[in-house]
């Protein structure tokens, strides 16, 4: 039942949208969620050798007695492709700059520039797979011109390219993933490629060396550290606004002498789950190399939807039980509402296996993708739908709900005026609370499901973007986690149950109007 008046509901309202709309506009004009950094690699061909290389780099491939490729791919075209080794450092070390520990990830694209002839014979033979060699090494020197470097992580990778013809009938081939780093825990990475032939080098011989190639780029992807400051902050603030609001929560309902409701059980849940998500464990990245931490961070968030799912499907539901006099007295079990538990279970566990199967893995193999294959591309789209097709059929079944239980508000406030003057004044005000949360739920049950998914796939399948939809996507990450802790944390206020004292103290009035109310029950279920 609520307990709170209409000057308290219009206060709790007002600032829980002006919060979330607060939290939107500072991601949206504060620091971009992610920085985009461009660079060229630079071939260096290395001369046959039987003992181990190192790593090479700008310094040691002069060292090594090699030599910088020309540009001129008529040039390239003369040298074996197994003898060319491409190099790029990150960050660029022309402008001094030093990979920060607020960066969280790190994802790598290299983007090939092929001729019109080559995409074309690609596209021709459906033959778009391209494999390289690749290593991954890092310095945790003061200078980048000082020490040596460590070798991090290495591989034989495999990639599907996209080639078709742009807007200005050119025909060209998409950008690939190279890797993805879950912990950023050094200040200097440098990256080898070491090609394979391409897949038509027999049907074009002339292109046996890196003749098709006329320019190979990288798109260096990581979370800004400006952004990683504020919603580091964010957590912190609502993680103590959440205990608060909990912490009183939970003493009225141990004051209260009454078993607690459903409602009441899954809401204490739906706390809970919050609680874990608001807790700030990426500071430990700061000190740390924890590259688990990014799954671990996106499971807290599964958990949290789904038992905020969970608690929609409830709350809505045992609303619609009030419509039966024996139900509304002796309550529900979480059985009761399996339909829309199968579909939140069903959505949860096929997000919770995309992720597995992308990021899970990701944390042990870097250069790891679902998206490097046609088969796990499909993978991918699947679980994606599904996951949305469970989205759309859980708010659906949400939504007739909700439709149903307004028609139960008026049909009860058809015979509200068959009430004593308190009861009537008291249960208007309640219904009306009532359908501006019930609003706020579908409102935010929307927005929900509107914004978490397609950011899931921006960012696991980063595409070119402007700078405006790049500043949406920032707001919509804050907007979504202030949205989220204001509409927990005004529930809480919204239904907290009355203490031993206050039910002492207005026995007399409120125990006329709960008997009239109970008779408006009973008369509106006859009906």
């Amino acid at each position: 039942v609520i307990n709170m008046n209409t000057c308290g509901f219009a206060v709790l309202l007002s600032i829980t949208l002006c919060v979330s709309a607060c939290c939107f506009f500072l991601g949206a004009f504060g620091p971009p969620h992610t920085n985009v950094r461009h660079n060229d690699f630079t071939p260096c061909i290395i001369k046959p050798t039987d003992r181990p290389l190192p790593m090479i780099d700008s310094i040691n491939c002069d060292q090594l007695g090699a030599e910088i490729v020309e540009v001129d791919p008529e040039k390239r075209q003369v040298y074996p492709l197994k003898s060319i080794t491409h190099y790029v450092h990150i960050p660029n070390q022309r402008r001094g700059a030093r990979m920060s520990r607020w960066y969280q990830f790190m994802t790598v694209f290299m983007d090939i520039r092929f001729t019109k002839q080559f995409v074309e014979k690609v596209m021709e033979y459906n033959a778009a797979v391209i494999s390289f060699n690749i290593t991954v090494g890092y310095k945790d020197t003061t200078s980048i011109k000082k020490g040596r470097w460590s070798r991090l992580a290495s591989g034989y990778v495999s990639r599907v390219m996209d080639c078709k013809h742009n807007n200005w009938d050119y025909p060209t081939c998409s950008h690939v993933q190279l890797l993805e780093l879950t912990s950023i825990s050094h200040p200097y990475y440098l990256i080898n490629v070491k090609f394979e032939p391409f897949a038509l080098e027999k049907l074009i011989p002339a292109h046996a060396g890196l003749g098709p190639v006329t320019e190979i780029s990288m798109l260096e992807i990581h979370q800004s550290g400006g952004f990683t400051v504020i919603f580091l902050g964010m957590k912190t603030l609502f993680l103590i606004l959440t205990l608060m609001a909990y912490f009183k929560y939970r003493q009225c309902i141990n004051t209260s002498k009454r078993p607690p409701t459903l409602i009441e059980w899954t809401l204490r849940i739906l706390v809970m789950t919050l609680i874990l998500l608001n807790i700030p464990f990426e500071y430990l990245k700061l000190w740390y190399d924890l590259p688990w931490m990014v799954v671990f961070a996106d499971f807290r968030h599964g958990l949290f939807l789904c038992a905020l799912a969970t608690f929609w499907a409830v709350f809505i539901g045992e609303h619609r039980s009030y419509d039966n006099l024996h139900e509304a007295n002796t309550g529900r079990r979480l059985s009761c509402h399996w339909k829309q538990l199968v579909v939140v279970f069903i959505g949860c566990f096929t997000l919770f296996t995309y992720e597995f199967c992308e990021r899970g893995i990701q944390v042990f193999l870097p250069f790891y993708s679902l998206w490097s294959t046609h088969e796990g591309q499909q993978l991918a789209w699947v679980m994606i739908a599904v996951a949305l097709l469970c989205a759309l059929i859980f708010y659906t079944l949400l939504l007739v709900q909700a439709v149903m239980v307004i028609a139960m508000l008026c049909r009860k406030q058809a015979n509200i005026e068959a009430l004593s003057d308190t009861a009537k004044k008291r249960y208007s005000e309640v219904f009306f609370m009532f359908k501006c949360q019930l609003v706020m739920t579908l409102v935010t049950a929307a927005v929900c499901g509107a914004t978490f998914l397609p950011s899931e796939i921006i960012l696991h399948r980063w595409q070119a973007v402007s700078d405006q939809e790049y500043s949406f996507y920032s707001g919509m990450i804050t907007g979504n986690y202030g949205l989220w802790n204001m509409y927990v944390i005004s529930t809480l206020f919204l239904y907290l149950p009355k203490s031993e004292e206050d039910s002492t103290e207005s026995s007399g009035g409120q125990s006329t109007a709960d008997l009239d109310m109970q008779q408006l029950i009973t008369k509106t279920a006859q009906e």
